[in-house]
């Protein structure tokens, strides 16, 4: 038991390193939902409100929508503790992610005792890319995870010690998830359920009395949080734009099906009906069943599972699938297991996570490989990885030369995760860098260096609202923003300092002139523009073309890969 307990503080310790390591600087860029997260952090720590100057258990208000408040709550302590910002943006996430890693040990000790599938299992959650990558940027994603790891373990603890302790806290933890991230809103409900069907003798046997106490307390905690931040919110626009039902496809679909059922696809035919079968084949419901199978179908595909993973590169390392490939092995002998060993209810459970865990996702019309909405799928997918690679070793154990074959295997496996690694270490940070608002801190360091030179700072909006990277990076006081509020337009003015710093549109402020040899023509003296490469129409750097005439360079700061710039800071030239 003592060497199980060094190996797992040894996997532990690789999972660290692999969170940590080069923390600041990859992904090469702090992002705009990353900057929001610490940036409310910071306000709540000096204000004691968001940064818009509210305060509600349900959400934190942003600039562009409302945010679940617990993954800002729990990094706070990371910008207490931490002066580097990067530090204080996503140090909190790289310790959940280790923390999920020991929480999914934990699990599977629980559920097996085996000592070899509690190693197995933590070196797959240490080396999965998709855990990898989410617990490096500040995202929500890592700690959904985290509350449902813990929710579980309490459970499976009130099973075995009938501790009334545990029922209560992983009735609160489970219920708490709707608080991380807003697809919890959906599963949080669907896991009582599952875990009601599945464990009802258990449940029951507790007692009316503490029932009701837990569907009382459960109530207490979702349907506040649901209220607030669905029928009483102003994000509800937003909600229904994602929505698998609100595709604006479908109605087409539905239209054209019907005109090829009745033969009007040669020309319309007005006042003319559907044929009457054609009401059955396509009508908006049969639509959105078909959307949501082709979404749960990619999402479980071993397309995004082993070979691209989400192409968007903020959210997967590119050039890899959400697991590593060799996993594909590992996963279908645990899925075998997994039938095979149906009648105890654990695995039961385990079965209805799996399949179950793609619909909060797949019910946005977008969300089919959408690695963060998929999250909660990663976690039985890797438990189950972990059961697979164990029944093959032990297997192998009895072949001839069996610890010969492990040895190979072992050799393969961590060589597949150093490839993997390797990329996102040299490549990713170059290929990712657009992705994650690389500029944005070269960028406002350099407008702090300069801006007492000049009357006002004009910031392009051609990317990510450039506000808030702004706000954080130039330390700027979240009492002055909640004093300032949220017009920060070229024609707001109210009396402040903060009048000098505003978002521009590029494209008005050049409206009428040809670029890029007019843009001198469109600037304005004293005033300091802040343009991406894009907005120039061009790349003035000295080596690279001339630079418009009437315009100033003051400074620029180029993609890691130098392949063009992201940001120009110019000015109008001086006549003299």
């Amino acid at each position: 038991m003592k060497k199980m307990k060094w190996l797992v503080v040894l996997v532990l310790l690789t999972a660290l390193l692999v969170r940590v390591y080069k923390l600041a600087e990859i992904p090469a860029g702090i992002y705009y939902d990353e900057i929001d997260l610490a940036y409310q952090a910071r306000s709540l720590i000096e204000t004691g409100k968001d940064y818009r100057g509210s305060w509600s258990p349900f959400f934190v208000r942003s600039f562009n929508t409302d945010k679940t408040p617990i993954p800002v709550y729990m990094n706070i302590p990371a910008v207490v503790i931490f002066q580097t910002p990067e530090f204080q943006v996503r140090m909190t996430t790289a310790l959940v992610g280790v923390l999920v890693v020991g929480l999914a040990m934990l699990l599977i000790w629980m559920w097996t005792k085996n000592k070899v599938v509690v190693i197995l299992t933590g070196l797959v959650f240490t080396m999965n890319p998709w855990l990898i990558q989410f617990s490096r940027i500040a995202f929500e994603a890592i700690y959904v995870l985290f509350f449902y790891l813990l929710f579980l373990v309490c459970f499976f603890n009130w099973l075995k010690q009938k501790k009334l302790r545990d029922y209560y806290l992983s009735i609160i933890l489970l219920s708490l998830g709707v608080y991380v991230y807003r697809i919890m809103s959906l599963y949080v409900p669907l896991t009582f359920l599952i875990v009601g069907v599945i464990y009802f003798k258990e449940i029951w046997k507790v007692g009316i009395k503490h029932l009701l106490g837990g569907v009382i307390l459960a109530g207490a905690i979702v349907l506040p949080f649901m209220y607030a931040t669905t029928i009483g919110s102003a994000d509800q626009t937003r909600i229904e734009q994602v929505s698998v039902f609100s595709d604006p496809l479908v109605p087409i679909f539905v239209i054209r099906g019907r005109e090829d059922d009745s033969g009007d696809y040669t020309g319309e035919k007005i006042g003319s009906r559907p044929v009457w079968f054609s009401y059955i084949f396509h009508n908006k419901v049969v639509g959105w069943m078909i959307s949501l199978k082709n979404n749960y179908m990619k999402s479980i595909s071993t397309e995004f599972l082993f070979a691209f993973g989400d192409e968007n590169l903020r959210q997967g390392m590119g050039k890899t699938g959400a697991l590593l490939w060799i996993d594909i092995i590992g996963l279908g002998a645990g899925l075998f297991w997994l039938i095979k060993h149906l009648k105890e209810k654990k695995y039961q459970f385990l079965a209805a996570w799996l399949v179950t865990s793609p619909l909060p996702a797949d019910l946005t019309f977008d969300g089919a490989t959408h690695a963060s909405r998929l999250i909660i799928m990663a976690i039985p997918l890797l438990l189950v990885i972990g059961i697979g690679w164990w029944r093959i070793l032990k297997m192998m154990v009895n072949w001839k030369f069996g610890l010969v074959w492990i040895s190979i295997l072992g050799v393969a496996y961590i060589w597949v995760f150093i490839f993997v690694f390797h990329h996102y270490l040299i490549h990713f940070p170059l290929e990712a860098s657009r992705w994650h608002g690389y500029g944005y801190k070269e960028a406002i360091l350099k407008i702090d260096e300069v801006d007492d030179q000049y009357d006002k700072v004009l910031m392009t909006n051609s990317n990510d609202p450039f506000i808030l990277p702004y706000l954080f990076w130039a330390k700027v006081s979240p009492a002055e923003v909640q004093t300032y509020g949220i017009e920060y337009g070229v024609e707001t003015v109210k009396g402040q300092r903060l009048d000098k710093y505003k978002m521009m549109s590029w494209s008005k402020v050049t409206e009428g002139y040809k670029l890029p040899h007019e843009m001198g023509k469109a600037l304005k003296p004293g005033v300091l523009y802040m343009i991406s490469q894009q907005d120039a129409k061009g790349d003035f750097r000295p080596t690279k073309g001339d630079v418009p005439a009437g315009v100033k360079i003051i400074d620029y700061v180029p993609y890691p890969d130098n392949s063009e710039v992201a940001y120009y800071l110019i000015t109008k030239k001086s006549e003299n």
